[in-house]
């Protein structure tokens, strides 16, 4: 069962008429769907279309919500053709579909975009890029206590600064005023070392001054941004090439 909510006449001011009049217009468009579940733990599917007008800018219309049964490639797939068959969009000109990394959603031969491909093959596959760059996040900071621990301080100033905003002015000038704070200096954390069988009878490379240390810990985090977005949009992995032959496409109207 497919329930829509997005341009019935109960909710007709859902979608502006502006905005239904673009995507009729619409020639080449991408579909791109994100999934939450609500209060009541159904599957909300919320369905957005992407298209390049003649200026190559590019829009992006929100259109609806649907509510499915079961989170089957071929469930979803059904799903998102029947969201083109409500706004008169030919399959033939679906060009992009973006979606998560789920094994439903990306696998080569039974996942829901393979099911579309087979329908329309010049539609390719895209992993939401924010969705990417949100796991590099995650990772990179796992590999750096000092990241982690500042961002979870920033979290908790902008609660504090919610509940007073005098209390956090007080913080934000107690810089200029350590001494009447009271406040100590910036210090190297104190560091347990291996003992020398574990190294080799090498020395470690230790840091001489709290400004070395802290920019270690900085660059040690930024080389894992890095690492993840090189291991996530190479040029070997279907991730940065894709988005590249789909500029080329949509810019030249050729395909490879």
């Amino acid at each position: 069962m497919i329930r829509f909510w997005g341009l019935s006449e109960s909710k007709n001011q859902f979608i502006s008429p502006r905005v239904q009049e673009e995507v009729m217009e619409m020639f080449s468009h991408c579909i791109v769907r994100e999934v939450t579940q609500d209060v009541s733990g159904r599957e909300q599917e919320s369905i957005c279309l992407r298209h390049v007008n003649s200026d190559l800018h590019i829009h992006e219309d929100f259109v609806g919500i649907y509510e499915i049964t079961t989170t089957t490639s071929k469930s979803i797939a059904g799903m998102v053709l029947d969201v083109l068959t409500r706004f008169a969009l030919p399959l033939s000109n679906l060009r992009a579909q973006t979606y998560d990394g789920a094994v439903n959603m990306s696998s080569h031969y039974t996942s829901y975009q393979a099911r579309v491909r087979q329908c329309q093959p010049l539609a390719l596959y895209f992993h939401f890029a924010s969705h990417i760059s949100n796991l590099v996040m995650q990772n990179s900071i796992i590999s750096s206590q000092l990241v982690r621990n500042a961002l979870q301080w920033e979290n908790e100033l902008g609660v504090l600064m919610n509940r007073s905003h005098e209390v956090f002015y007080e913080i934000f000038i107690a810089e200029e005023k350590g001494e009447t704070y009271e406040l100590d200096p910036l210090e190297i954390p104190r560091r347990r070392c291996p003992t020398k069988r574990y190294t080799d009878q090498v020395a470690q490379d230790q840091p001489t001054n709290p400004e070395e240390h802290h920019r270690k810990q900085y660059f040690e985090f930024i080389d894992a941004v890095n690492k993840g977005l090189s291991d996530r949009y190479g040029l070997s992995k279907s991730g940065l090439d894709q988005y590249i032959k789909l500029e080329n496409m949509l810019t030249s109207g050729k395909v490879d």
